[in-house]
């Protein structure tokens, strides 16, 4: 397994990642964004979760990652929709 990162923030690949986006409560930008990450990498299990105001929703991934390059390629991706309120 190769390593990335500095002393602080090393990760093994291949590397089970669960990624979540935030963005507007919208069925368009669930199907959207989902498409998106599945354009780049496999996904195992897709869920959402509604904000508390109605207004935003989390979308949550899980994912296996081979390398860094995929893991950046995700994160490239899913930058592309200005829909997008902030990731982990």
């Amino acid at each position: 397994a190769g390593l990335v990162g500095g002393e602080d923030d090393i990760m093994a690949f291949p590397a089970r990642m669960m990624i979540k986006v935030v963005g507007p409560n919208e069925q368009s930008f669930i199907d959207d964004i989902t498409k998106a990450v599945e354009g780049v990498v496999e996904v195992q299990k897709v869920g959402t979760r509604e904000g508390s105001g109605g207004k935003y929703v989390s979308v949550s991934f899980d994912v296996m990652v081979d390398d860094e390059e995929t893991r950046k390629r995700i994160y490239d991706k899913i930058d592309e929709d200005e829909r997008v309120k902030f990731k982990l």
